[in-house]
């Protein structure tokens, strides 16, 4: 969908700039074509299709997920893509995220305030925040059980709920 955008405004572009900067982004335009073609760069899209969540790898703890998610507020990282929410079949107004701002914050220093679920995979946001600090650890295991465990992906219920 972008090519003919990119195309009138790449003729656009050649056809009011000056001779020197003509040169200067062809060039430019060649060495990120090679970055691509020798491996050094990925492409995004490739990238997602082949290894991301497009790719239709389903996580275990994605199923895991979807057969026992009964109600309430998930706290997770929604960049690290963990799992697909959607396919987990979790309501997106049921989601602590990023985007969810004073929730988010809060979160991370009262995780028993707003979520019920908290899934972390290793290294995300969540769980250098709530599972490799000793103290938020202990409060984190006051609070909530851990149901799921796998390599990569902790999944803890609030007690109680």
């Amino acid at each position: 969908m972008m090519v003919p955008v990119a195309a009138i405004f790449f003729a656009y572009f050649f056809r009011k700039s000056s001779r020197f900067l003509i040169p200067l982004v062809t060039i430019f335009f060649f060495f990120q074509l090679l970055l691509y073609f020798t491996g050094q760069a990925e492409i995004i899209t490739l990238t997602d299709g082949v290894k991301g969540l497009s790719s239709a790898k389903r996580p275990d703890a994605q199923k895991w997920l979807k057969d026992h998610y009964d109600k309430g507020l998930v706290l997770l990282d929604d960049y690290a893509r963990s799992l697909s929410v959607i396919r987990a079949q979790i309501p997106m107004e049921k989601v602590i995220y990023i985007g969810t701002a004073p929730f988010w914050e809060e979160s991370f220093k009262e995780p028993e305030k707003y979520a019920t679920w908290i899934i972390m995979q290793k290294d995300d946001t969540v769980w250098r925040q709530l599972y490799e600090q000793p103290e938020m650890q202990a409060r984190l295991y006051k609070y909530f059980n851990k149901v799921y465990t796998s390599e990569e992906i902790l999944i803890f219920k609030r007690i109680g709920s």
